[in-house]
């Protein structure tokens, strides 16, 4: 029997020693719990387009018993400023021009005079690269996993690690104030404030159209992600750790048993 699991950071371990070779790690938790053998493909700062085509890759040409598959941050996305595939940029709200000034070699000196000149394209990438449609992408992403997996007798379990949106996505057939009812993210990411009444239904119509799409029920978390629900913290006082991720392995198992595991 073999498990494969694909995600960011949180699957890697990062901030547990050994990482994926933890006995900590949750995902060990899981596939020593059923006795499984083990393929841990995440990647630490990954993309859910990324963890997408990883996912979709394994599914058709190693059909794994299970899949894992922990989506990551809405608006992750790698670029490569050179031609060394492995000297990427992970762009993301954590990204910084600090980061970019060690991470990347070259980058600095060659296309921006100083770290404030980073710092603002950072920022102005990530004002074109919104929530809405990378939402939307997630649940595209999510369907084409579930009927190729259901196609080929794996068994698909989705994990939300960093994905932010809220349970209001279940009750927008019902919601008569937007205003009132809908959280904080969604206005956000719908832009709220600066649209008119026309274009927010329109925006809520496509979302709820979507939404009801997706198929929840291989959802281990579908709103309360990892990084909420995170206990304490590794060694690198960023990430999760060993108590999380023992809870985390908890929450996997109690799915797979009420799933017919």
């Amino acid at each position: 029997m073999v498990y494969t699991f694909c995600g960011c950071s949180i699957t890697v371990g990062e901030g547990l020693p050994l990482e994926k070779s933890s006995p900590k790690n949750y995902a060990n938790i899981v596939a020593n719990h059923y006795s499984a053998d083990i393929n841990n493909l995440a990647v630490g700062g990954n993309s859910n387009y990324n963890i997408f085509i990883t996912a979709l890759n394994e599914i058709l040409f190693n059909t794994p018993d299970k899949i894992f598959v922990q989506w990551s941050g809405i608006q992750r996305t790698w670029i490569y400023p050179n031609a060394e595939l492995d000297n990427f940029l992970v762009m993301s709200p954590a990204i910084t021009a600090d980061i970019v000034v060690d991470n990347v070699s070259g980058l600095h000196a060659r296309i921006f005079k100083d770290k404030k000149e980073i710092q603002k394209f950072i920022d102005q990438y990530l004002l074109l690269n919104g929530d809405y449609v990378n939402l939307l992408k997630l649940i595209e992403y999510s369907n084409i996993l579930k009927k190729v997996a259901d196609d080929s007798n794996c068994q698909l379990i989705m994990i939300n690690g960093l994905v932010p949106w809220t349970d209001d996505l279940l009750r927008l057939g019902i919601i008569t104030n937007y205003n009132k009812e809908l959280s904080d993210y969604t206005k956000s990411m719908i832009e709220f404030d600066t649209r008119n009444d026309e274009d927010i239904e329109r925006y809520i119509a496509k979302l709820e159209k979507e939404f009801n799409s997706l198929d929840k029920k291989s959802w281990v978390n579908i709103f309360n992600s990892l990084k909420t629900l995170a206990v304490d913290y590794g060694t690198d006082q960023i990430h999760p750790g060993p108590k999380s991720h023992q809870m985390y392995a908890d929450m996997v198992i109690k799915y797979i048993e009420e799933n017919n595991g």
